[in-house]
């Protein structure tokens, strides 16, 4: 009986120191952050950046219920965040955050984030219209990066937990979906970041492509995140209450 105790004491104790670690770790990668909106303000207009003061303003956006704590909804019409954050000469990126796109949204294409993509600059996170074989009940999301889209299938009316990464330095850009890799392509050659800030739910050199859902939580890194800080990353919010 007295074995027995003991064993159940040992087992709660590592239970414990592997609970302490997990956290642990993902206190740290978030630690790293080059910025960080949790959205969570009561201010209508004023977005802060819990990092570096990168701050930002909200456009039409309404504050509801998130994730974690608050978040924004974009209406689709004329909802945008600009932030005074950009990439310019970074080398890599990571940028993790909770969607929740919404049905009876336009059949059109639109744009979660963007920080002015062309065809030789700059990323954008796009949903596009509803394609062949993907059902009513899901959205077809295009991570596009000069010359290179990682597309994936996120439901509708649900919070998903999406990251997205890029290495212009090995030319590969991947998408994990709540903590899983569910796309990764191969950039044709290298581009360059610029100047031009990062916006929430529309293009950012137009005012256009607006986005129809909710929005929280967005973390960017200036590097690359292994595979293992992202798991340790996507474990936290998935423990943490909503």
């Amino acid at each position: 009986m007295r074995l027995l105790r003991k064993l159940y004491i040992v087992t709660l104790i590592f239970i414990t120191i592997g609970v302490l670690t997990g956290c642990d770790k993902s206190s740290s990668v978030i630690e790293k952050a080059r910025a960080m909106y949790s959205l969570d303000e009561d201010m209508p207009i004023t977005i802060l950046d819990s990092k570096r003061k990168q701050n930002g303003e909200a456009y039409n956006t309404k504050i509801v219920k998130g994730r974690i704590g608050n978040a924004r909804r974009f209406n689709g019409r004329d909802s945008y965040i600009r932030t005074s954050l950009n990439f310019k000469g970074w080398t890599g990126l990571t940028i993790s955050l909770w969607v929740k796109p919404e049905s009876g949204s336009r059949n059109e294409p639109t744009i979660i984030l963007d920080n002015g993509h062309s065809e030789k600059r700059n990323c954008a996170l796009q949903v596009l219209p509803f394609a062949k074989g993907i059902t009513a009940a899901k959205r077809f999301f295009v991570w596009h990066c000069p010359k290179s889209d990682a597309s994936f299938e996120v439901p509708l009316d649900n919070w998903s937990h999406v990251i997205l990464t890029v290495d212009i330095t090995q030319q590969v850009l991947e998408v994990f979906l709540n903590g899983t890799l569910v796309s990764d392509r191969d950039v044709p050659e290298p581009f360059k970041f610029d100047g031009t800030p990062l916006y929430l739910g529309r293009w950012a050199v137009g005012e256009f492509r607006f986005f129809k859902g909710t929005i929280d939580e967005v973390l960017i890194w200036d590097k690359t995140l292994s595979q293992k800080e992202i798991e340790n990353l996507h474990e936290f919010y998935s423990t943490s209450p909503g």
